[in-house]
């Protein structure tokens, strides 16, 4: 299975596009060739997704992706990091999940295990529809931050390795922090979590996995060592509406 590397002629997008719609709706390659363009193509991202998605699923297609290509393993790390920003987790987490299965089988040297690990460590489901839904969730969260936090754990080389995971994951290239950790904002709304347990996790691995971000403005450090700080003397006036 090859996927392109250069931008499809407008011909050959509609030459795949009559495949799937005249000719054989369930082939393979089709939907792979036709839904990596779209997936980088505002505004048909969700329709290549969709086309990805349906690559894995034996309804869909035959026969369905070979989990033993390497394609296979960005191609789960795609829609799981794209259905994670659309705050979609139940998906988010499925493919997400292959990934990681799929980056043990090819090997875990290009920085994506780890990162592949932390999004799974840092994603819950953003609007639960039920308590345990909730409690699930924060499980899953709290197995892939203790596994990847455990001092006994040899897996892991830290720190993460952005040139790398910047270079073959579609998206991470602007930022591998932010492609990797996920957001946190929503814990707010997990009033039965250990959010401050989850926060510090959080924090651990961003601390691990860019050292660099670890720092210490230089004017709260010049403050610090003053032995004598000026008091302010003033009044602040607050008004509640």
């Amino acid at each position: 299975m090859l996927m392109p590397t250069q931008p499809e002629a407008p011909e050959s997008m509609d030459a795949w596009r009559q495949i799937l719609d005249d000719l054989d709706p369930k082939n393979l390659e089709a939907h792979l060739m036709l839904g990596w363009k779209l997936m980088a193509t505002p505004p048909y991202q969700e329709e290549g997704i969709v086309l990805l998605e349906n690559s894995f699923n034996p309804k869909k297609v035959s026969p369905t992706i070979d989990s033993n290509v390497p394609q296979t393993y960005f191609i789960a790390a795609t829609i799981g990091r794209f259905r994670s920003q659309r705050y979609e987790f139940h998906k988010a987490r499925k493919f997400t999940k292959i990934a990681l299965d799929m980056n043990m089988i090819h090997g875990n040297d290009d920085g994506g295990y780890l990162c592949i690990h932390m999004q799974l460590a840092n994603m819950y489901d953003w609007f639960p529809n039920s308590t345990q839904a909730t409690d699930d969730a924060i499980t899953s969260m709290l197995s892939y931050s203790d596994k990847i936090l455990s001092q006994d754990n040899n897996d892991f080389s830290w720190p993460v390795k952005d040139a790398s995971v910047a270079e073959k994951f579609p998206g991470a290239a602007p930022d591998p922090c932010v492609h990797c950790m996920l957001t946190t904002f929503y814990l707010s709304f997990y009033y039965r979590a250990d959010v401050a347990l989850i926060a510090s996790n959080n924090y651990e691995m961003a601390r691990r996995g860019w050292p660099k971000l670890n720092t210490t403005a230089k004017f709260v450090k010049e403050y610090d060592e003053e032995e004598e700080h000026p008091c302010i003397n003033r009044k602040i006036r607050l008004a509640i509406i």
